[in-house]
């Protein structure tokens, strides 16, 4: 990761207030410095103090570090909420427990959300455990180190399982960090919006790239984008008329975790600056459904971007950080909702496909942008387990089901009993955040491979709550991918088993009754639901 400098502009900007909620953030700390974590296989976590507020803790979402050079697809966290009421002050009664949840390889946060919510006390102890990994360069994961929490407290230790009991422990050296990690509770809800980096009291702004960009980690449940916004500086423009920008979002499967596939782009818009240089940009984004973490970028067109200390012809973003001119200390503030690594990645080159990463320095402020997102009250839902019901599993395990990239989970056929009946069936469970939703939208990836043309048709049947089962969708099978998007109507509850709040359906491959064949298999790619 490279430092860069920066420029300075003496700017005030009004911060937009989210829109309101019940639910409550109770416990904040998601300030983080690049690449601090601690990678362990025990189990281990941070005791804190919940702010006030309500103790019906709903959802939370944490930060993890996953160093995973070559993913064998079955890398997971369990996390748990303990009171601390053990030995000395540690964890005690089990409050709640996740399921193995699939992590991959990068820094990304996690949102979990407890199904009819779990009372807490003041002082709890939440754990996360990383399975199936050797805990060794290149095949590791963590917690990622944040402090100081802004909502709530938490002292310089953390607590870890290991050689049979439970013993607190800090970060030594000379100059050890706070034992303190990257979380976010809420009571009664989850966050509003997934993303808001808002902040009245900026100082600097970056010029001199055509393309900066950075990585935002989204909180809460909502991952159906809507609007973004954000302002930019541009002084001492020479040929003002011709300048204009190009906003960006990117899935982050590009190598190293930058932008791979771009998911939305606007149109080109002009920008001239008023009186203080500044200009506020907001644009309306078709529902653009995300996954936790991506990039945005803003490509800047008309300026020559030369760089700093005397600044001609540019524009830049603003950045979220602040220099004490009295200490000449770096003065870090944290995201409103969701969070951001303290790094950026840039093209300096008009259309260039490489991206590279840099921060401003253990000096320099804090290498975050001024940035929001709206999104609707859509919850993506991913699978949590799955079992093949008909077929033999041939490749792939659950987290193939969770992105639509060229990780697959395989089935291979096995003959049916009789004529019409599947020669593969796929179950695949997940949860949903609410036991009446307003509107169900089911999304499926999946192709035959091996198959004679006309030989496979596929189904889609949804379990209902009861354990019933109704058709869905059918259509004739394919051997390149093919996505099957359903919207079910009427009284969606039934869709939703009482009490645990399970959703379920089956992906079915059969013969159509016009020619059978053998040895073919099924591949599933990706399937969610989106929850209303």
């Amino acid at each position: 990761m490279r430092s860069i400098a920066f420029a300075f502009g003496a700017l005030a900007l009004a911060a937009t207030a989210s829109a309101g909620t019940g639910a409550d953030n109770i416990y904040r700390n998601m300030l983080a410095e690049p690449g601090l974590y601690f990678p362990s296989g025990n189990e281990y976590g941070d005791k804190i103090t919940l702010g006030t507020g309500s103790r019906n803790l709903t959802s939370f979402t944490i930060a993890y570090i996953a160093d995973i050079a070559s993913p064998q697809n079955d890398e997971v966290v369990k996390i748990r909420i303990y009171d601390a009421t053990g030995p000395n002050g540690g964890p005690g009664n089990l409050l709640w427990e996740s399921n193995d949840l699939p992590i991959r390889p990068g820094i990304w946060n996690k949102t979990v959300v407890i199904n009819g919510g779990v009372t807490v006390p003041d002082d709890i102890i939440y754990t996360a455990q990383f399975k199936n990994m050797a805990n060794a360069v290149g095949d590791r994961a963590g917690l990622v180190l944040s402090n100081p929490p802004t909502r709530g407290s938490s002292e310089d230790n953390f607590w870890m399982f290991d050689m049979g009991s439970w013993d607190s422990y800090q970060f030594g050296g000379p100059t050890p960090p706070v034992a303190n990690f990257q979380a976010s509770f809420w009571v009664d809800g989850a966050a509003p919006q997934p993303y808001q980096n808002e902040n009245p009291n900026l100082q600097y702004y970056f010029p001199g790239f055509f393309e900066p960009a950075d990585q935002i980690d989204l909180e809460g449940t909502k991952r159906t984008i809507t609007k973004v916004r954000f302002p930019i500086y541009c002084p001492g423009l020479t040929t003002p008329g011709d300048e204009e920008l190009v906003v960006r979002l990117w899935k982050l499967d590009g190598p190293d975790q930058e932008p791979g596939t771009m998911l939305w782009e606007s149109a080109p818009a002009p920008f001239v600056a008023d009186i203080n240089n500044l200009q506020l940009f907001e644009f309306n984004v078709p529902n653009i459904v995300v996954e936790d973490a991506i990039v945005w970028s803003v490509e800047f067109r008309g300026v020559t971007q030369s760089s700093p200390p005397n600044p001609t012809d540019n524009a830049g973003v603003l950045l979220t950080g602040n220099i004490d001119t009295t200490t000449n200390s770096r003065v870090d503030f944290e995201p409103q909702l969701g969070s951001s690594q303290n790094f950026f990645l840039g093209r300096n080159v008009p259309g260039s496909p490489l991206w590279d990463y840099f921060w401003f320095g253990a000096t320099g402020p804090q290498s975050n942008f001024e940035f929001s997102m709206e999104a609707t009250g859509v919850t993506k839902v991913q699978p949590n387990a799955f079992q093949v019901l008909t077929g033999v599993q041939t490749g792939g395990n659950l987290n193939s089901l969770l992105f639509n990239d060229n990780d697959r989970l395989f089935v291979r056929e096995a003959p049916p009993l009789a004529l019409g009946l599947p020669s593969v069936n796929l179950q695949v469970d997940g949860v949903s955040p609410t036991a009446n939703p307003n509107a169900i939208t089911i999304r499926v990836i999946m192709n035959t491979s091996g198959a004679p043309a006309g030989s496979v048709n596929f189904r889609v049947i949804g379990v209902l709550g009861n354990n019933t089962t109704e058709l869905l969708a059918t259509s004739n099978g394919t051997s390149a991918d093919q996505t099957i998007v359903i919207t079910p109507t009427g009284d969606l509850s039934r869709f939703v088993q009482t009490g645990s709040n399970r959703l379920r359906i089956r992906l079915q491959m059969f013969d159509p009754g016009t020619l059978f064949s053998f040895g073919w298999l099924g591949r599933f790619n990706q399937v969610s639901w989106e929850i209303e």
